[in-house]
């Protein structure tokens, strides 16, 4: 049986991911997550004072198109455009489940660029970003104002024991989170629990969910992967435990699909509020 050079592509990616996944475990400490994202977003500051349209904010060449990726199972070696199949998966979700929501929002959001064209396409809508980084919140801001979107976004811990802010309660008819709970490692009832204080209508995640990642190579090197990273553990546990409460019920679980880096395999998860919760 012949291979093909796909798979012995994809075979040396993931022999350089396992090797990565034998170091030093890591901690997803709070410090730590400010300090690598603070400095990553910084530098996106430089780029917005040079984009003349929207159109070239929402894709960026050197940082959006990227090698080693995948769709589903597929591997792919050369570089393809994650960004706008990735807007356009999250366009498809909200209006799949929550088409009659005027008010939506992102929580870790980054620099916002996924609320900026939600934003764009649907003018008749208002948007909100919340992000723990001042720089990503500083940068969202900026690309509102220059071209002209109805969002706004401020600073928003999902870890704080604090209450939530009276300005933010129900704040959004859906919220929507894309690779954001990946930051808070185990700390998922926490993140969920502010985050069910701010949205009338539910929850989208798209995350990368370990426990659901599939039993291939390509799975189980990802997975090892994840653990060393300290990524989003327990999230299935917690959506559980909600449902039970019947604090939320699933709409959707199961794969996100669309160009993604190949360690990781993101999972879709719908949750709605029950009436009168």
């Amino acid at each position: 049986m012949s291979v093909s050079k796909s798979d012995l592509n994809e075979l040396e990616f993931l022999k350089e991911l396992n090797q990565w996944s034998e170091g030093k475990p890591l901690s997803r400490v709070q410090n730590q997550v400010l300090s690598e994202y603070e400095s990553g977003w910084a530098e996106w500051e430089e780029y917005l004072l040079g984009c003349k349209t929207l159109q070239e904010w929402l894709y960026r060449q050197d940082t959006d198109c990227e090698p080693n990726t995948r769709i589903a199972e597929q591997y792919y070696a050369e570089p393809q455009n994650t960004m706008t199949p990735k807007l356009r998966f999250i366009e498809s979700v909200l209006n799949k489940y929550f088409p009659s929501a005027q008010r939506v929002g992102e929580a870790g959001c980054g620099i916002g660029r996924n609320i900026h064209y939600l934003s764009d396409r649907y003018p008749q809508k208002s948007f909100c970003g919340l992000e723990l980084t001042t720089s990503g919140v500083k940068i969202a801001n900026a690309a509102s104002k220059k071209f002209h979107l109805n969002a706004q976004f401020q600073q928003f811990d999902m870890l704080s024991r604090q209450n939530v802010s009276q300005e933010l309660l129900g704040s959004a008819d859906v919220l929507f989170t894309c690779f954001a709970l990946e930051q808070v490692s185990s700390n998922t009832e926490v993140a969920m629990e502010r985050l069910l204080r701010i949205t009338k209508q539910g929850l989208i995640h798209i995350e990368p969910v370990m426990e659901l990642y599939p039993p291939t190579l390509g799975g189980t090197v990802s997975a090892k992967m994840h653990k060393r990273a300290d990524y989003l553990k327990d999230f299935v546990a917690t959506v559980c435990k909600l449902v039970q409460h019947r604090r939320v019920v699933i709409d959707y679980m199961g794969p996100a699909v669309f160009p993604i880096h190949a360690a990781h395999y993101p999972t879709l998860i719908v949750l709605r509020l029950p009436p009168g919760n």
